[in-house]
C-alpha cells in the first residue's frame, strides 16, 4: 500500500483521535456514546476505509501517545518512533504528475498508524511540536493541532476555553 504525507488530513487525524480513544471518551463521559463513522466520511484517507471500530480505537489510542508526549521532543520522537517500526515504511518514488515521495507500508501492519505517524513527523518537521498539544481544561482530554499565528493555544476549541475561563471567575468571587 502506497502513502504520501498528504494521504491523512491532519484535522480527520485529531477527530479521530478525539472521537475514538478511550482516555478522550472516558474524559468526556462519552464512554457509552456511539462511535461516528469517520472512517466512511468523504475527507477519510484510503487507509481508514476498510478498518473496523476496534482497530479505528486502536489506532487512536496509540496516536494519542504522540499528542500526549508534546511537551518534550525526545518522548515525542520515541513515540514516532515506536509507531514507524511497527509498520517499516519504505521511501520510494513513484510517477504521479511528476515523480513524487511515497512510502510503501505493508497492509497487515497497521498502515493507519504508520500512515498517521509519517503525516504527524512532516507535520513537527516542518512545524515544531510546540503545534501538538492536549487540551489544558478539566474534564477534557482532547488533542488540537494549533494553528494559531501566537503558537499559544492551550484548549481544544472555544467552549473549553469560556467553560475554564467562567469556573475560574467563579472561584475567585468569594
Amino acid at each position: 500500500m502506497f502513502v504520501t504525507t498528504e494521504s491523512i488530513n491532519l484535522n480527520w487525524l485529531v477527530e479521530l483521535i478525539n472521537e475514538y480513544s478511550d482516555l478522550t471518551r472516558r474524559a468526556a463521559n462519552e464512554s457509552n456514546k456511539q462511535y461516528p463513522e469517520l472512517h466512511k466520511r468523504p475527507d477519510a484517507p484510503a487507509v481508514a476505509s476498510a478498518l473496523n471500530q476496534g482497530e479505528l480505537i486502536e489506532a487512536a489510542n496509540r496516536l494519542l501517545a504522540v499528542f500526549a508526549a508534546s511537551q518534550d521532543p525526545q518522548a515525542v520522537a520515541e513515540q514516532l518512533n515506536r509507531l514507524l517500526a511497527h509498520g517499516e515504511p519504505r521511501l520510494t518514488a513513484v510517477v504521479n504528475d511528476g515523480v513524487e515521495r511515497c512510502y510503501l507500508i505493508d497492509p497487515s501492519r497497521s498502515p493507519l498508524v504508520v500512515a498517521s505517524a509519517l503525516v504527524l513527523l512532516d507535520f513537527v518537521e516542518t512545524n515544531g511540536i510546540e503545534r501538538l498539544g492536549c487540551c489544558a481544561a478539566n474534564n477534557c482530554a482532547d488533542v488540537f493541532i494549533d494553528h494559531s499565528q501566537r503558537r499559544n493555544k492551550t484548549y481544544c476549541s472555544q467552549t473549553c476555553q469560556t467553560r475554564e475561563r467562567v469556573a475560574r471567575h467563579r472561584r475567585s468571587k468569594p
